[in-house]
């Protein structure tokens, strides 16, 4: 997958990439269930801000673990590429996870789908101004 997107998201820096792609590597299993990075904006300054939609439900906890998460990506990445996040609180987040109590060839369709869809919401991402 992350070939398919170096191409498309070069000019940003691998890392911007891999935040979308290992988002549930970086921030947890738990974590990712319940969140979504949507957008990675850097200003002329150099700082970035990620941008996250987060249930509704899970909102404030996730609020309060921000510091953790925003460090969690400086150590998954070596160096600190975010320095702000944006909670977004949506009622449901716009990919749903798969199912593991499915068959696997359930799952492998579902991962196609989910996988084009991931594909198509990065690409929306970063190209937004």
């Amino acid at each position: 997958m992350r070939a398919l997107c170096r191409p498309i998201l070069k000019q940003q820096g691998l890392h911007t990439a891999d935040i979308f792609l290992s988002w549930e590597e970086i921030v947890g299993v738990s974590c990712a269930q319940v969140t979504l990075p949507t957008k990675f904006q850097r200003t002329a300054t150099g700082d970035a801000t990620l941008h996250v939609q987060v249930l509704r439900r899970e909102a404030t906890e996730i609020r309060y673990h921000t510091p953790k998460i925003i460090a969690r990506i400086h150590q998954y990445f070596g160096f600190p590429c975010v320095q702000k996040l944006i909670l977004h609180a949506v009622d449901s987040l716009p990919l749903s996870q798969p199912n593991t109590s499915a068959p696997q060839e359930e799952r492998e369709e579902e991962s196609d789908s989910s996988l084009e869809a991931r594909l198509q919401r990065l690409q929306r991402a970063i190209c937004d101004p």
